[in-house]
C-alpha cells in the first residue's frame, strides 16, 4: 500500500494548538479550525480583517484593557523579535466572555530581510486563568495549615502559611522538614497524640483539640482538624492540618468551669466542687482513713442581725482565709453554704486530725476579726467530725453523720468538737 504522508498544510489544520498567520501589515490570511473554535469566530469574521477591526478587544494578563501598540503582533513588528507566552484575553463583544490564551508570535522574513508574514500560535488556558487561585487562599487564610508528607513515622513538614509564622513565632524555614511534634510540650495530652497517631497510621481524618507551644514557650490551644490529600492514582501524598487557635474559648471555659466549682464569696469550692474534688479523693485507694469536719460558726445569725450581712461577709471571707492557714493544701476546704464549711483532711485518721482541728477551734477563739477600724469581732466555732474509710464513697451519708456531731456540739455549750459515734 502507498504511503501518503499529511502535507504540512494538513498537519496545522489538525493541531490541537490555534494558529493564526498575519501579513506584514496585521490583517488575517489565515487561521486553523482550532484558531477558529478558541476565539470563537468564523473564516469569514476574521480572513482580511486587520488588528485595528473594532471587532478586537484584547486584554493584558492583569485583566486590563491591552494597549494596540502592545498586541503580539505588533510587539513583533516593532522589534522583529519573537515572543514567547504572553497571556491575552480576547472578548467577545456580543457576549461579554472573554477568552484567555497563551500565545507565541514569531516574525517570517524576506530575503531582503522585511517581514513577510507574522505567526502566532496559541491554546486556551481559560480555565486556568478563571480558576480560583488555592495557593492564594491558602497562603493568607486566617487559620493556620500545615502539610506535611504522608510518612505516618516522620511526617517532615512540607508547607507551613503565614498564620502558622503568626502564631507560632516560627518561620517557615525553621517548620519545614521537621514533624509537628517540635510544637508540642509538658502539657500536650498523650492521649490526644496517640490518637492523631493510631488515626494517620489507618490513613483516616481526625479532628481533635491539642495544647502546643510557640518559639517562646507560650502554649496555645487548637482545634485541629487533620486530613489526607491523594494523589490522581488515589495514594496518599500528604497530610494536611487545618488549625484554629481556640486559645480564649478554652480559657474562658476553663473560667466558667472555675467559677461553676468555687465559692464568689470565699474562694473556696462550693458543694458542688467539693462532691467532684471528693470523687478524685476516694478514687486512691492507698489509704485507710480520711477525716472530715463539719464547721458552723456560732451565733452567726446575731453578727448579721446586730452588724448587717456586710460585716458577716467579712467574717465569712476572713474566716476562709483562717482555714486556708492551717490546713494542708492537700485537704478540701468547702464553703457548704450559709455559715457553714467543710474540711476533708486526706490521708489521715480521727487521732491525727483531732490535734488539727483542736489547733484550728483554739485559733479562731484567739483570733480578731478586723472588720474597720471601729470595729473588731471575736468568734467561736463548733466542728463535728466523722473519720470515713476511704473504701466508703458514700458523702452524703457522712455529711449528715457529721452534721449530727455538729448538733452535739452545739447542744453541748458550742465552741467545742464532737466526734461521730458509730
Amino acid at each position: 500500500m502507498e504511503n501518503n504522508p499529511l502535507s504540512p498544510f494538513e498537519i496545522v489544520e489538525s493541531l490541537f494548538e490555534g494558529v493564526v498567520i498575519h501579513s506584514a501589515t496585521t490583517e488575517i490570511i489565515y487561521a486553523n479550525p482550532r484558531a477558529l473554535e478558541i476565539l470563537r469566530v468564523t473564516e469569514n469574521q476574521v480572513l482580511n480583517k486587520d488588528v485595528l477591526n473594532p471587532k478586537w478587544h484584547f486584554l493584558c494578563g492583569k485583566g486590563n484593557a491591552l494597549a494596540f501598540e502592545d498586541y503580539p503582533v505588533n510587539i513583533v513588528i516593532r522589534t522583529k523579535q519573537p515572543i514567547f507566552n504572553v497571556e491575552v484575553g480576547f472578548v467577545d463583544k456580543s457576549s461579554g466572555d472573554i477568552t484567555w490564551i497563551l500565545c507565541n508570535t514569531s516574525p517570517k522574513f524576506n530575503q531582503d530581510g522585511t517581514i513577510k508574514y507574522i505567526i502566532s500560535s496559541f491554546i486556551d488556558i481559560t480555565s486556568r486563568k478563571v480558576a480560583v487561585p488555592l495557593e492564594a487562599v491558602v497562603a493568607n487564610a486566617n487559620d493556620i495549615i500545615i502539610i506535611t508528607k504522608a510518612n505516618t513515622d516522620d511526617p517532615q513538614i512540607v508547607y507551613v502559611n503565614a498564620a502558622f509564622t503568626k502564631l507560632t513565632g516560627y518561620e517557615p524555614d525553621e517548620a519545614i522538614g521537621k514533624t509537628p511534634r517540635f510544637l508540642q510540650g509538658p502539657n500536650t495530652d498523650k492521649d490526644t497524640r496517640s490518637r492523631i497517631r493510631d488515626a494517620l497510621r489507618n490513613s483516616h481524618g481526625i479532628r481533635e483539640t491539642i495544647v502546643n507551644y510557640t518559639k517562646t514557650g507560650v502554649p496555645y490551644w487548637l482545634d485541629i482538624n487533620i486530613f489526607p490529600l491523594k494523589n490522581s492514582l488515589g495514594q496518599i501524598t500528604y497530610f494536611a492540618a487545618v488549625e484554629r487557635d481556640v486559645t480564649n474559648e478554652v480559657i474562658k471555659v476553663e473560667n466558667l468551669t472555675h467559677l461553676a466549682l468555687e465559692d464568689p464569696l470565699t474562694g473556696l469550692l462550693n458543694r458542688r466542687g467539693f462532691e467532684q474534688a471528693v470523687t478524685n479523693t476516694f478514687a486512691d485507694k492507698n489509704f485507710s482513713f480520711h477525716t472530715l469536719a463539719l464547721i458552723d460558726i456560732d451565733y452567726f445569725k446575731n453578727i448579721n442581725d446586730t452588724h448587717g450581712h456586710d460585716v458577716g461577709d467579712i467574717v465569712l471571707t476572713q474566716l476562709a482565709n483562717l482555714l486556708k492557714k492551717f490546713f494542708r493544701d492537700s485537704d478540701l476546704i468547702c464553703r457548704f453554704g450559709g455559715e457553714e464549711f467543710i474540711v476533708l483532711m486526706q490521708k489521715s485518721d480521727i487521732n491525727n486530725s483531732l490535734v488539727k482541728f483542736e489547733q484550728f477551734r483554739t485559733g479562731v477563739k484567739e483570733t480578731s476579726f478586723s472588720i474597720n477600724k471601729q470595729l473588731n469581732l471575736s468568734i467561736t466555732v463548733s466542728l463535728g467530725l466523722i473519720q470515713i474509710p476511704s473504701s466508703d464513697i458514700h458523702l452524703e451519708s457522712h455529711i449528715k453523720n457529721a452534721d449530727i456531731a455538729l448538733y452535739q456540739a452545739k447542744r453541748g455549750g458550742r465552741n467545742r468538737i464532737q466526734v461521730f459515734e458509730f
